[in-house]
């Protein structure tokens, strides 16, 4: 796998997906009700074969260089984030 820890301040939900080539992503929900307005900060520690990811967040795409092998992300109350890790090419 990928993604070898994940932590944050307040509940997510982390689901595994892999393509038919064995590529893996993970979509982090923030089941949280939007009246709380408790916007989850979350860390994931992505193993060392990869040195970026692809982030879809809010409909915008970005690449991430990962620091030390981790990605930080803010996701709000409802929201969601997919991950997809980068190998170096």
């Amino acid at each position: 796998y990928a993604l070898e820890d994940a932590t944050s301040n307040y509940d997510v939900l982390i689901g595994h997906f892999k393509d038919e080539e064995g590529r893996r992503g993970y979509m982090i929900s923030n089941p949280t009700n939007p009246y709380d307005n408790q916007t989850a900060e979350v860390s994931l520690t992505i193993s060392s074969k990869y040195q970026g990811a692809l982030v879809v967040q809010n409909g915008e795409e970005k690449v991430v260089t990962l620091q030390k092998g981790k990605l930080s992300l803010e996701v709000s109350s409802t929201g969601a984030a997919f991950v997809i890790p980068l190998k170096a090419k």
